[in-house]
């Protein structure tokens, strides 16, 4: 099994992918390492981040962790009307990622909608503008099993 980070980064990804047409692709956060085409463009790249807090004293220890899930749409900078593009699709993004039963398909402890901050991205190629938007969740895993979820 994938690590809690990898299982939730490909469902965010399988749903995005399903659900808002308006991005040409959707991939993880690696794949900004390469260059986008302008015919690439708008894309969403997804992220996920995790810190650990054990929640019981026994060996092994139950963890909760409390996940934070990055969703950077990226369009060119060349369209003078990119805040609007990007913002029009944040729409779809947010409708499908409202609901956690239907983005992640496990049990969470919570999964909340943070709110969206724009920005560039600059790659060794090209500066684009960037929209982040962020949820948050938990999960809990046993200590030194992070790719196995606890009931």
């Amino acid at each position: 099994m994938a690590h809690a980070r990898t299982q939730v980064q490909d469902a965010v990804i399988a749903r995005l992918k399903a659900e808002v047409q308006a991005l040409n692709g959707v991939f993880g956060m690696g794949r900004s390492a390469r260059a986008f085409d302008k015919r690439d463009l708008p894309v969403g790249l997804v992220a996920v981040g995790d810190t650990i807090t054990n929640i019981s004293s026994s060996i092994p220890r139950k963890q909760r962790r409390d996940l934070s899930v990055q969703v950077h749409l990226l369009g060119s900078g060349d369209d003078t009307n990119i805040d609007n593009v990007l913002n029009d699709i944040s729409v779809d993004v947010e409708r499908a990622l409202a609901n956690e039963a239907d983005v992640i398909g496990f049990r969470v402890l919570s999964w909340q909608h943070q709110g969206g901050t724009p920005g560039t991205y600059e790659s060794a190629e090209a500066v684009y503008a960037r929209l982040t938007l962020i949820w948050t969740m938990s999960v809990l895993t046993t200590e030194g099993k992070p790719d196995e979820l606890a009931a």
